[in-house]
Order: structure tokens, then C-alpha cells, then sequence
């Protein structure tokens, strides 16, 4: 499952704490979702 590195690096690599927090509640939007990063 490289799309889990994937999700954690784009999460990881935000500068601000409010960009952080955004991409975490997208990403668990995805993943519950059933869809993979870069498929919005």
C-alpha cells in the first residue's frame, strides 16, 4: 500500500499547522471515501 506513504508525506510536508489539519480531515475524507490520493 504505497498510497499510505503517499498520504503521510503530503500530510507531513504542510508548513502550517492549519494546512496540516486540512489535509488530515481530506485525507480521512478519501480513505473513508474508498478512494486513493490524487483521485478526488
Amino acid at each position: 500500500m504505497a498510497y499510505r506513504r503517499h498520504f503521510i508525506a503530503w500530510i507531513h510536508s504542510a508548513k502550517r499547522p492549519e494546512t496540516h489539519e486540512r489535509r488530515m480531515r481530506e485525507s480521512i475524507a478519501l480513505l473513508t471515501a474508498g478512494k486513493k490520493p490524487g483521485l478526488k
